[in-house]
């Protein structure tokens, strides 16, 4: 199963985050295909605006989420690697929405 489910509708570029299963947590490797995602979609003229959503699980999930923000290998993080999936930076020209 793919990570991220990624349809354009218009000049909407719609990201799903695709584990359910996982309550959609952030994982290196999540952050590193949104991270790409993003990065073609500022260059895609094409492409207007990103919308981010995330899959529904069809089951309650027992028991608590964990911290995205274990360490992964090599001393890498999911968050540390979200920040470079959204960065604060102005010259980023695409409006980024969550549904």
């Amino acid at each position: 199963m793919s990570l991220l489910r990624i349809e354009k509708e218009d000049r909407v570029l719609h990201v799903t985050l695709n584990r359910p299963d996982k309550r959609n947590a952030l994982s290196l490797e999540l952050c590193n295909q949104l991270s790409k995602v993003m990065s073609e979609a500022q260059d895609d003229e094409g492409v207007g605006a990103i919308l981010l959503d995330a899959a529904q699980h069809s089951e309650k999930i027992p028991g608590r989420a964990r911290r995205a923000s274990h360490p992964a290998r090599g001393g890498a993080t999911a968050t540390g690697a979200m920040s470079r999936v959204v960065p604060n930076s102005p010259r980023e020209r695409l409006p980024v929405r969550s549904a």
